[in-house]
């Protein structure tokens, strides 16, 4: 029995669909009935009962419901409680999200949380967004720097805003767009688009974003990319004009012009954190973050 097992099973225990199920994880359903097939090898055990129009919970399946909640929660407090007893009088906060550019962001943020705060220390997971939000599902994130896209299906979390944010055109240095202050994607028409895999920041739940873009892959040879890291590298190198969130974009870039979007879907930026978190001083950490957020 591993946590991915768990997390699978209690996400399709509240969504009641595997593909539903599937789609909150970014995996493939026959990914997840896979891990409730063999959990269900493993416990000897059915969990779910099958039919082609609905799934429910068998009576076993209720009562395995509230031991994986628990055992998820007792992995989390086991972790937190061997760190705290390696390191006596300190604490730690671990800290998620999707993107190295964000760490500049984060970085001002515990900069002046520390100086009220001196034994709460961090520790940093960055990863891709099934990653990052999979872990804070399971609890071993306590707080995550993300979109309201990236937790909207997680009932147990609490969303706090930082700032708007939207799409942009990173546009290369040698390209006849390079300059403009705003761009269209009928403008960006004849041009080779570099986007970030669905998986790695959840475009698919943009519609707008999404089908233009799924549209313009049909028409054009374009560059699905791994990381916002190279994405950023194969604008700047002229291969096409990349399409991030702002959030992923530094400050400055070397050879490419940042372009607003003008059909961009705005979207929400901010920390998210587990109803009932006893995290210390997390009222003051957002605090902090908001008031850097403002100041950006």
């Amino acid at each position: 029995m591993n946590m991915q097992q768990l997390h699978c099973f209690i996400v399709s225990a509240d969504k009641l669909n595997f593909t539903k199920a599937a789609e909150i994880l970014s995996l493939s359903t026959p990914t997840v009935t896979h891990h409730i097939k063999s959990l269900e090898k493993e416990l000897g055990a059915i969990l779910f009962e099958r039919s082609p129009k609905n799934v429910r919970l068998t009576h076993k399946g209720e009562l395995f419901y509230e031991y994986a909640k628990d055992m998820l929660e007792k992995e989390r407090l086991a972790k937190r409680q061997m760190a705290e007893l390696e390191n006596p009088g300190l604490d730690f906060i671990i800290i998620g999200c999707t993107s190295v550019t964000e760490l500049g962001f984060i970085k001002n943020v515990l900069a002046e949380f520390r100086k009220e705060y001196p034994n709460l220390y961090p520790r940093i997971t960055v990863g891709n967004y099934f990653q990052a939000s999979t872990l804070f599902r399971n609890g071993q994130i306590d707080l995550f720097f993300a979109t309201r896209e990236m937790v909207q299906n997680n009932p147990d979390c609490t969303f706090r805003k930082l700032f708007q944010d939207r799409d942009y055109a990173l546009i290369p240095k040698d390209s006849p767009l390079y300059g403009m202050d705003e761009i269209s994607f009928c403008q960006m028409e004849d041009e080779v688009l570099v986007t970030l895999d669905h998986k790695l920041v959840p475009h698919n739940l943009r519609s707008n974003v999404k089908d233009v873009l799924a549209s313009h892959a049909n028409r054009h040879f374009d560059i699905i990319c791994e990381s916002e890291v190279e994405g950023i590298l194969l604008a700047e190198s002229g291969y096409g004009i990349t399409i991030l969130p702002g959030y992923m974009i530094p400050e400055s870039t070397m050879q490419a012009h940042v372009a607003r979007i003008r059909e961009a879907d705005t979207l929400d930026y901010g920390i998210a954190y587990n109803q009932g978190s006893d995290i210390p001083g997390l009222r003051r950490l957002i605090q902090i973050a908001r008031k850097q957020a403002s100041s950006v």
